[in-house]
C-alpha cells in the first residue's frame, strides 16, 4: 500500500515535470516565432504574398534576394507594369518555380511576364532544394516547430535586431528596401568564362521555362549586376541573348555596371540598396519599353 502511494507520488512528479517542460518547449516556439513575423523579412513577405487581394500584376519578379533587393516594384508600377517582386532571400530556382505555380493556382489574374532574377556568381542554379519558409506554416510533427523549422534564421535574425538599418528595412510591393551602404572595393577579374553554361546546364532554370511555356507567359532571366570582382569581361554589347527558351540579359556585365557608384549603391556582397535598385529598375524599364 505504502509502495503504491509512493509510486503514485513519483508519477505525478514525472507528470507535471513533463506538462511543465512541453508548456516552457511550446511557449518558447511561439515566442520565436512571434519574433520572427516581426523582423524576419522572408517570412513577411511569405505571408504577404499568400493574402494578396485580388493582384492585378502584369509583371512578377521571382529568384533569390539579389532580385528581392535590386528590383523596384514599385517603381516598375509607376511607371505603367503593374508589379509584384515575389523574390526570396535564398531562393533556388525550383523554389521560384514553387511559388510561380502557386500564385497561379492561387489568383485569377495572369501576369504578362516573368522576371526570374539571379546571379550565377554566388547560387548553384542546379539547387533543386526548396525553402523551408514557402512550405507548410501550420505544424504537423516535431520538425515543423518553429525553433527546429527555422533555427536557420536565428543568426540572421539577431544582426537585423543589432543593425539599425536592417531594423529600418521596409517591404514594399515585395523589393526589400534597405539604406545601408557597403563600399564596393573589390577589383576587376576575368569572370567570363563558361557563366553562361551554368544558366544553360540548369534544369531547374529549363523546368521554369517549360512550365512558363505551358501557361503562354514569356519569362526574362537576369544575371543580376555584383561587385565588381564578379563582372563578365567578354561581349560585345550590355545584354545578350544566351539561353533558349527565355532571353538571359547579362546584367551583370563591366559596361553596363558603369552606371553603379561604388561608394553609394550597394548594400553588400553585391546586394543593391534602395539608391541601386532603383537606378537598375530604371534600366529594367526601358528594357521592357522597347517590347
Amino acid at each position: 500500500m505504502i509502495l503504491s502511494i509512493f509510486n503514485f507520488r513519483m508519477m505525478s512528479k514525472f507528470i507535471i515535470k513533463i506538462i511543465l517542460f512541453s508548456t516552457l518547449f511550446l511557449s518558447v516556439n511561439a515566442i520565436y516565432l512571434h519574433v520572427l513575423k516581426r523582423v524576419d523579412w522572408n517570412l513577411n513577405k511569405r505571408t504577404e504574398a499568400i493574402n494578396l487581394t485580388e493582384p492585378k500584376n502584369d509583371i512578377l519578379v521571382l529568384g533569390n534576394s539579389l532580385a528581392m533587393d535590386g528590383i523596384d516594384a514599385e517603381l516598375m508600377t509607376k511607371s505603367g507594369f503593374p508589379t509584384y517582386n515575389l523574390a526570396l532571400g535564398g531562393a533556388s530556382i525550383r523554389t521560384s518555380e514553387f511559388q510561380l505555380r502557386e500564385y497561379l493556382s492561387k489568383y485569377q489574374y495572369k501576369p504578362k511576364l516573368i522576371i526570374l532574377g539571379t546571379g550565377s556568381y554566388i547560387t548553384n542554379l542546379n539547387n533543386d532544394r526548396i525553402h523551408p519558409i514557402v512550405k507548410r506554416h501550420d505544424f504537423f510533427n516535431v520538425s515543423d516547430l518553429p525553433m527546429i523549422k527555422y533555427r536557420y534564421m536565428f543568426k540572421e535574425n539577431l544582426k537585423k535586431i543589432i543593425s539599425k538599418p536592417h531594423r529600418s528595412a521596409q517591404l514594399k510591393q515585395g523589393q526589400l528596401r534597405i539604406n545601408r551602404v557597403v563600399v564596393d572595393n573589390t577589383r576587376y577579374s576575368d569572370n567570363s568564362i563558361n557563366w553562361q553554361k551554368e544558366y544553360e546546364n540548369s534544369k531547374p532554370l529549363k523546368n521554369i521555362i517549360q512550365f512558363c511555356n505551358t501557361q503562354n507567359i514569356p519569362i526574362y532571366v537576369f544575371e543580376m549586376p555584383g561587385f565588381k570582382n564578379t563582372r563578365h569581361s567578354i561581349n560585345d554589347g550590355v545584354y545578350d541573348t544566351l539561353f533558349t527558351g527565355a532571353p538571359l540579359y547579362d546584367f551583370n556585365h563591366q559596361k553596363f555596371c558603369t552606371i553603379f557608384d561604388d561608394k553609394r549603391d550597394w548594400l553588400g556582397n553585391s546586394h543593391l540598396n534602395s539608391i541601386g535598385a532603383e537606378k537598375f529598375t530604371a534600366e529594367v524599364i526601358k528594357l521592357l519599353k522597347q517590347f
